[in-house]
This record gives structure tokens, C-alpha cells and sequence, in this order.
């Protein structure tokens, strides 16, 4: 089997180094706090500015974050991750109980119109700014276009002011670099993800990309001991090259809680807990490979379309 040797310049931290190195802290996010006097100027800004391809990623994270602070919801069990608490059974919790949150100073720019939404446009909007991030992470277009007409149709599934995403990409690619953004996105996933009746989950069509971002060999090292019924340790028997078993312990070691469901750890890129994630496709090239080539025997829809790491064609598949 051939090994493949990316180049890197730093090595790959888990989530759990974040946590030791601040202990019992949340992760910090950046909030623009809004008067309730100006949720209504906070609305119309983005209702004028959406369409016409000119919100500002600043005005779209304000917006998300301050109307999923807005409704608090009661935990029915303790909820923990790396020994911090985000609440105890029967609290109440809301987006704000994920993060350490550090205000904004800076204002943002509202316009003077002062409509707030209502019910079902105010989820339409949500929806179609959190999609956003998603569309932008596309680089098909293929794929792109195909994932837009079905994020198009659940959004006009209710009546009101017709949203169109077909033109995201082009006017809001740049929000990718304002880290803000997806921050807040991964916070709201993980929230969503506890409360799935909340009247904007929807947005999750959107934010999922966050969960277990940059874990491809992790995803693929699941999926292949689900298909064959195996633990770790049973699997670790097949693997009879050192760069592979050197991966498959960097993927499988514990303490990282990247089996719970309820973790921090599921979004540790987005929440700026790892400069790199020790998961990757590129940290773990040859487990990668090693692990679609045996789920292809299996006839593995998603093994056989997946990419291999390290070839001079950018995203040459592995099998055609």
C-alpha cells in the first residue's frame, strides 16, 4: 500500500488540549448585543439587504444569535462537556449558555426601517442566512445548485416574501472569512440539536456543516465498524501497515468525547478549539484510503464517490 506524506506545517491538537489549557471556560464568542428596541431595525435590515446581496456578515450573525437567545428552553438532563457545565436538569438554557460571550463595542450598521417579522417569515430568514454557510462551502457547482433547490424549497414552503438563494455564492462568499459567523452557526447547531421542536430548527439545514467539520477519516472509521459490527480493538487487527495504525490511533483516541453526542468536541473547528483537526482526510491520508477501499467491497455508495488525499488531481476520486 502506498504511503502518502502530506506536507503540513503544523501538527494536528484535539479539542481536549483547549479545555486543559482553560480550564472550566466555555468557548468565547464575540456578540453584538441589540437593544429589544432595535430587534424591529434588526429585522428590517435584513429583509432589505438579504436579496439585494448586501448584508453584512456582522448584521447576519447579530440576527441569529439575538432570536435564539430570545426563548429559553428546560434541560431534562444534566449537560456536561469537558468538565464544564452548560446546565443542570430542570434548568433553563438558551445559545447563551454555550459560550463565554465578550461584547461587541462596535455598532452595527441598521437601517431606520423599524417592521419586525413575523412567525413564519422570521424562520424563512433564519433559515436562508444559516444555508448560507453551507452554500458557500460548495465547491461543485453541481452539487452547489442541487443543494440550493432543495434549501429553496423548504424555505418557500410557507407564504410571504419570496427568498431566493440562488445568487448566495456569488454575494456571500466572503463571509467564510469572518469567523464570527460560523462560530455562532456551530453554537446554534448545538443547541438545535437538544431542542429539535425549537421554531427556527430549521436552520439546521445550514449549520449541520459544522458538526464533526474536517473529520472525514473519523466519519469513514465509524461507518466502517457500524457496517461490520466491530469495536476499536477488533478493528485494529486488520491493520497490518504502521502509517495506517499510527492514524487509526490518532482518529480512535479517547478522552476527546467524540462519541457524545451532547460535546463541544463536535464542533471543536468551527469554535476555534483546534487550529487543525486530527481527524482529516489530509492528517490521515492512509486510513483514509485504507478504510473506502474496504467499504467499496462492500458496496459502499458514499466509498466509491469519495476523494482520495495527495493526488495531483485536485479531488480525483479514488474509484471509477
Amino acid at each position: 500500500m502506498a504511503h502518502f506524506d502530506l506536507a503540513s506545517d503544523k501538527p494536528p491538537t484535539y479539542p481536549s488540549e483547549w479545555f486543559r489549557n482553560n480550564p472550566g471556560q466555555k468557548p468565547p464568542r464575540e456578540v453584538h448585543l441589540v437593544p429589544d428596541n432595535r430587534r424591529g431595525n434588526l429585522h428590517s435590515t435584513v429583509r432589505i439587504q438579504f436579496a439585494a446581496g448586501t448584508l453584512s456578515p456582522a448584521v447576519a450573525t447579530a440576527f441569529i444569535w439575538y432570536d435564539l437567545s430570545r426563548e429559553q428552553y428546560t434541560l431534562s438532563k444534566d449537560w456536561t462537556s469537558f468538565n464544564v457545565v452548560i446546565g443542570t436538569r430542570g434548568s433553563r438554557v438558551n445559545i447563551s449558555n454555550f459560550t463565554a460571550v465578550i461584547e461587541q463595542t462596535s455598532n452595527l450598521d441598521l437601517v431606520a426601517e423599524n417592521v419586525l417579522f413575523d412567525a413564519k417569515e422570521l424562520r424563512r430568514y433564519v433559515i436562508a442566512v444559516a444555508c448560507v454557510l453551507r452554500i458557500i462551502g460548495i465547491d461543485r457547482e453541481e452539487y452547489r445548485e442541487q443543494v440550493i433547490t432543495h434549501m429553496n424549497a423548504l424555505i418557500t414552503q410557507a407564504p410571504g416574501t419570496e427568498i431566493n438563494l440562488d445568487q448566495v455564492y456569488i454575494h456571500y462568499k466572503t463571509w467564510a472569512t469572518y469567523t464570527q459567523y460560523s462560530k455562532c452557526l456551530a453554537f446554534a447547531d448545538m443547541f438545535l440539536a437538544e431542542f429539535p421542536a425549537h421554531p427556527l430548527a430549521g436552520l439546521r439545514m445550514g449549520s449541520i456543516v459544522c458538526r464533526m467539520r474536517d473529520c472525514s477519516a473519523l466519519v469513514a472509521t465509524f461507518y466502517i465498524l457500524k457496517m461490520f459490527g466491530m469495536t476499536i480493538g477488533d478493528f485494529a487487527l486488520w491493520i497490518w501497515t504502521k502509517p495506517v495504525a499510527a492514524q487509526y490511533d490518532q482518529v480512535t483516541v479517547g478522552g476527546e468525547e467524540m462519541d457524545q453526542p451532547r460535546s463541544y468536541a463536535l464542533y471543536f473547528r468551527d469554535l476555534g478549539l483546534s487550529d487543525k483537526s486530527p481527524y482529516s482526510a489530509p492528517s490521515n491520508a492512509d486510513l483514509h484510503l485504507f478504510l473506502h477501499t474496504l467499504e467499496v467491497t462492500e458496496d459502499s455508495e458514499r466509498s466509491v464517490r469519495a476523494r482520495q488525499v495527495g493526488t495531483p488531481l485536485k479531488n480525483a476520486r479514488i474509484f471509477t
